[in-house]
């Protein structure tokens, strides 16, 4: 019987992967002693011999397979040699699950839904206060959970609130429409509608006049109220804008909406709806890949 043949899995296994790597040192120092005792060996155990290094290779590829079993355990957070062990069955479908996960949810790697999507979740989660998504830059207002708030960095353009002149609230008019349609169309790849959230958006009174404020909306785009704008930002210097710029709330009746003016203050009476004001469009983005979920 050749030495080979007296080398357990476990050995093989302790001695050819070391903090999750693949090392040849073990099959080495077996490789090596065979060739000392190659010209020993009598001719009736060359076909044992034979026997022994078939037997070597199948180990061999089954080493490499659990050690690339181990390795999944790191990214995954199951441990080797318990209840949770892998087999090569459940590594394959494993992998196949995390591909399937990912274009599903972003698109096929490498392309531009998947790149700006990832990019956006994982530069959140590095704590970064301002991001790219849609082609322009974003405020990152609040990480709440599995997801952030976004604001446009800018105004979008100008626009009404809302295009007549009558008692309109954020529900109904123009300007949500738009924010959920035109816009939420056209800005984003298919990779970054996945992450957009849909969300529940309370729409108060005005807290100065008390000026209804309409039916709470589901929303994927939206514009900030008073207290949203006072609770983000918390001076008028963090505020100011190039001009000024709508809010969702009700002026002091509901033929205005409020705003915030150039100096950044709130202006709570607001302005008319049919005028046309700044336009910061603000999103809840998901920071978790595959799933949706409602604020």
């Amino acid at each position: 019987m050749s030495q080979l043949s007296n080398v357990s899995l476990y050995d093989l296994i302790g001695n050819c992967i070391v903090d999750g790597t693949f090392v040849q040192g073990g099959f080495a120092a077996i490789e090596k002693k065979k060739t000392e005792d190659r010209w020993q060996i009598p001719a009736k155990e060359r076909q044992r011999q034979a026997e022994d290094e078939k037997r070597q290779a199948a180990l061999t590829a089954l080493v490499m397979e659990l050690n690339a079993i181990y390795k999944i355990k790191f990214t995954f957070g199951r441990t080797p040699n318990t209840r949770g062990f892998f087999t090569a069955q459940e590594t394959i479908k494993i992998k196949r699950n995390a591909i399937h996960k990912i274009e599903s949810t972003f698109g096929p790697p490498n392309t531009r839904e998947f790149l700006t999507a990832y990019e956006t979740i994982r530069y959140v989660k590095m704590g970064a206060t301002k991001l790219f998504l849609g082609e322009r830059e974003w405020d990152v207002l609040e990480i709440k959970n599995d997801r952030a708030l976004l604001i446009a960095d800018k105004c979008i353009g100008t626009m009404p609130y809302h295009n007549s002149n009558c008692c309109i609230t954020w529900a109904e008019c123009d300007l949500r429409n738009y924010l959920n349609k035109e816009f939420y169309d056209t800005s984003f790849s298919a990779g970054e509608k996945k992450i957009i959230m849909t969300v529940r958006n309370r729409n108060s009174n005005n807290m100065i006049y008390g000026t209804n404020g309409g039916w709470n909306t589901q929303d994927k785009v939206f514009l900030l109220n008073i207290e949203e704008v006072k609770k983000y930002y918390e001076s008028n210097e963090k505020r100011k804008s190039d001009v000024w710029w709508w809010l969702r709330s009700p002026g002091n009746f509901n033929q205005c909406a409020a705003g915030v003016d150039v100096d950044g203050s709130i202006d709570y009476s607001g302005s008319i709806e049919e005028y046309k004001g700044g336009v910061r469009p603000a999103v809840w983005i998901n920071l978790i890949a595959g799933q949706r979920k409602q604020q």
